[in-house]
């Protein structure tokens, strides 16, 4: 069984599309605000290069504003992550909290320290807190 290639007939016209795109360049997106097939819009001459142009830019229109709803939703969960470190650190800056930052990660090293010296001059004391 052989397979066939899908192709679309404007019932307008009776003219014959043997590609998706060249399809959706004459009778637009399904589902999309309707707009007359390039056929019966009587407005110019040059419909089909208009009107592709046209859906070519509400598709360009309604990536960008999927983009921009990515890029606001993005923003609003980097706010959420701010304020909990705010409200974690009770800094009430962006200064603030790397300064805050930086004294954990100072606190982090001498503490490392000190477990490495009592590990070595006091290993029977460590063991003990480890325990």
């Amino acid at each position: 069984m052989s397979q066939r290639r899908k192709t679309w007939r404007c019932f307008h016209c009776d003219e014959v599309f043997r590609s998706r795109k060249s399809a959706w360049s004459h009778f637009g997106e399904p589902g999309c605000t309707p707009t007359p097939p390039a056929c019966i819009d009587p407005l110019r001459t040059d419909e089909k290069e208009r009107l592709t142009k046209l859906r070519e830019a509400q598709e360009y229109a309604s990536k960008c504003e999927h983009d921009a709803i990515r890029a606001d939703d993005r923003a609003s969960e980097t706010q959420r992550e701010l304020d909990e470190f705010r409200a974690i650190t009770g800094c009430r800056s962006v200064h603030g909290l790397r300064m805050w930052l930086d004294s954990q990660q100072a606190r982090v090293v001498t503490a490392n320290a000190l477990i490495d010296a009592i590990r070595q001059k006091a290993p029977d004391i460590y063991a003990e807190v480890i325990r």
